[in-house]
């Protein structure tokens, strides 16, 4: 009897590990930091000494999350990032995360991106638009025009297809920003899909 259940106990483990259970990996995306990073011929702005809330609107086809919120900077120094779930009827936005992130002089060389993480993931919703932004106060900035980048045609579709970036949108500091163009600023978001 004893051997018995020490065999079926053995035979269930064999059985219950041998199961084919399809794992569905896990998607990141970083919309703009990959945009960038597939472009060779991009021709930027620069500003000096500005103040505005600057980044842009995308939605997704699937629904996912945000886990970290980015910027790219010609200066060093604190800025500060938003999420914000768009209405788009009365164009106002919701403010659903937000972090600061300390860039130093090595952070800010080649255009290069950095992320802070969020204490918690964000859920985002497919179909809905957000908008992700940085703070510039009396900064330096850059920003791509699609006048001066024929090959930046909106939208600007993910490498997954799972993100499309609509437009550059921009307001004052650390406030929804209420303004669009066909442009992108230095602003990005890390977002998970299923």
């Amino acid at each position: 009897m004893k051997n018995w259940m020490i065999f079926a106990l053995c035979s269930f483990a064999i059985f219950s590990c041998s199961k084919d259970e399809t794992v569905t990996p896990t998607i990141v995306e970083s919309p703009f930091s990959t945009f960038l990073s597939s472009k060779t011929d991009l021709t930027f702005d620069t500003f000096s000494s500005n103040s505005y809330s600057l980044g842009y609107e995308f939605k997704t086809t699937a629904d996912g999350s945000v886990t970290a919120l980015g910027c790219s900077s010609t200066e060093a120094g604190t800025f500060a990032l938003q999420l914000y779930k768009v209405d788009s009827v009365n164009n106002t936005g919701t403010l659903v995360a937000s972090a600061s992130i300390d860039l130093t002089a090595g952070d800010i060389s080649n255009r290069k991106f950095n992320y802070k993480t969020l204490a918690q993931k964000v859920a985002i919703s497919k179909g809905v638009y957000y908008r992700v932004t940085y703070s510039v106060v009396n900064k330096t900035f850059e920003r791509l025009q699609a006048s001066l980048n024929p090959s930046m045609t909106f939208p600007i579709t993910s490498a997954n297809k799972k993100v499309s970036i609509k437009r550059g949108v921009y307001g004052e500091p650390s406030s929804y920003p209420s303004n669009s163009w066909d442009v992108l600023y230095m602003a990005d978001a890390k977002l998970e899909f299923k």
